[in-house]
């Protein structure tokens, strides 16, 4: 049975995390940053900080903490999507990189015939401030009593490890790459991805484009930049279509001339939809769509039992590119127009449609 339709993806995203022994997240070389199993204990509280909550950083790093508290960091354990994906779903597994500090539980967890579930015991360390700030500051800054940075620095009021590993990829790969026994690839692989692109070639990290050095230091909001690293180009096979002659071929061009991973990356639950549809203006400023739109979906196609074979992928990988044709057939009965050719380009998941990744007009001349 295969994942074919985004309305499905809920509902998989549920099964996939009920076998928690099936799954192992990252690769082995961050095990020195991130365990492999989480929820993590960090140790105590380092000299200098004043308490375990983002809180505690605002008042030096500012901007970091706004770039923060807007970003899926911050509030993606939280958000519609993830809250109805894990209801009724008794394992760890599920909110271990959400929620990734033991004090964030309000129970403990368990081992129960070979799959982890929550206890009926209580955490005597919960930390509701914690629980409510998802993956926060001290989740990649603190270690053994100590702050970790990937630079050092003398002016820091409290001791700093310095760990260049915090500034590499494989520090994103324990939550950013989710293998399973005997699949034919990861379920989750950005960090493979990553390591396959031309960037990862050139020794070009994750954080070197989601975390763009500030004056104020590293951007924290790792925003998404798929709509920056994708051209999309139109061309005719002729600048005139004229009603009733043969068809003009209209050729859309897609690249992935950015990213470092696929478009769409990470969970195969969200595809990217790319859509052409004729336009004509009826009267003025009123466009009318004519005929049938053109759609193509990028996109991967998973099984919905184990072993969870990619059974289907057409995501566009780093330096990708992927074209389309569409031919442009008006009778000569046809409006006169003006026409316009409209390319929408826009993420989708099962709940939702995201900003459009790439959404503009084109003339075409019609006689």
């Amino acid at each position: 049975m295969a994942l074919t339709r985004t309305t499905e993806t809920l509902l998989i995203f549920k099964l996939l995390f009920l076998i928690g022994t099936t799954f192992a997240f990252g690769d082995p070389s961050n095990e020195a940053l991130f365990p492999a199993q989480l929820p993590m204990d960090l140790g105590p509280l380092p000299d200098g900080l004043p308490n375990w909550s983002a809180q505690g950083c605002e008042g030096c790093h500012t901007r970091s903490h706004s770039d923060w508290a807007q970003s899926g960091h911050a509030i993606g354990w939280n958000t519609p999507r993830f809250v109805e994906g894990i209801q009724d779903v008794a394992t760890p597994m599920c909110t271990e990189c959400h929620r990734p500090l033991r004090q964030q539980y309000t129970v403990s967890e368990l081992i129960h015939n070979g799959e982890r579930r929550w206890s009926d015991t209580p955490n005597p360390n919960y930390d509701p401030t914690l629980h409510i700030e998802g993956i926060t500051c001290v989740t990649c800054h603190v270690r053994s009593g100590a702050i970790v940075s990937a630079t050092p620095s003398e002016a820091a009021p409290h001791p700093i490890k310095v760990d260049p590993q915090l500034g590499t990829s494989e520090s994103c790969a324990r939550c950013h790459e989710l293998n399973t026994a005997d699949s034919n690839q990861p379920i989750y692989r950005t960090y493979s991805e990553w390591q396959r692109s031309p960037q990862a070639a050139l020794g070009i990290q994750c954080q070197d484009c989601h975390m763009q050095n500030k004056p104020e230091g590293a951007d924290h909001s790792w925003r998404s930049l798929s709509s920056q690293a994708l051209s999309v180009l139109l061309k005719f096979s002729s600048s005139v279509s004229v009603r009733g002659n043969a068809p003009t071929e209209v050729t859309l061009t897609m690249q992935n001339t950015g990213t470092a991973h696929n478009i769409p990356t990470g969970t195969p639950f969200k595809s990217v939809y790319v859509e052409m549809e004729l336009l004509y203006e009826r009267r003025a400023n009123d466009w009318r769509t004519y005929g049938e739109s053109f759609k193509q979906v990028l996109a991967r196609t998973v099984e919905t039992t184990p072993p969870y074979n990619t059974i289907t992928d057409t995501s566009l990988a780093p330096g990708e590119t992927r074209q389309w044709s569409w031919p442009l057939d008006l009778p000569i009965t046809a409006p006169k127009g003006p026409w316009q050719i409209r390319v929408h380009v826009y993420k989708s998941n099962a709940q939702n449609s995201e900003a459009p990744l790439f959404e503009k007009r084109f003339p075409v001349r019609v006689r």
